[in-house]
């Protein structure tokens, strides 16, 4: 059964498509191309809407980040700590270092765009929004 992540995976590749279209389209009618790029743009853009639908407006909090030795230095740790104060919100926000478990001062607007963020940064495995 595919998850969720699977199915938006397949939504974005879809898109990926639909654009790759209209360039094509455009390059081998540059005549007729505007009418028919308006159209494909449109068609991509109802696609996106629907599909934004089926993925959740906001996590399941609160945010936790794991710390371990690959992602601890001060240049990583800086960059988290600038994109969770330029979020700020209602969601608490805990820190995993090993056994250690610390509760940070501050609470962010948990998105699925920041978690994404923190990922990239920090790794995936090391950003969740709920219990393990």
């Amino acid at each position: 059964m595919p998850t969720k992540r699977d199915t938006l995976a397949e939504d974005a590749a879809r898109y990926a498509k639909r654009l790759a279209e209209i360039a094509d389209h455009l390059v081998d009618h540059p005549d007729e191309g505007t009418k028919r790029a308006v159209e494909l743009l449109r068609s991509a853009s109802r696609d996106a809407t629907e599909a934004a639908t089926l993925i959740p407006s906001r996590p399941v909090g609160p945010l936790r980040l794991h710390i371990n030795q690959s992602n601890q230095s001060e240049v990583l740790l800086e960059a988290v700590r600038l994109i969770l104060e330029t979020h700020p919100g209602d969601t608490p926000v805990t820190i995993h270092r090993g056994a250690d478990r610390r509760n940070l001062p501050f609470a962010v607007r948990l998105t699925p765009a920041l978690v994404l963020r923190l990922q990239a940064i920090l790794g995936e495995d090391a950003v969740w929004t709920e219990a393990r």
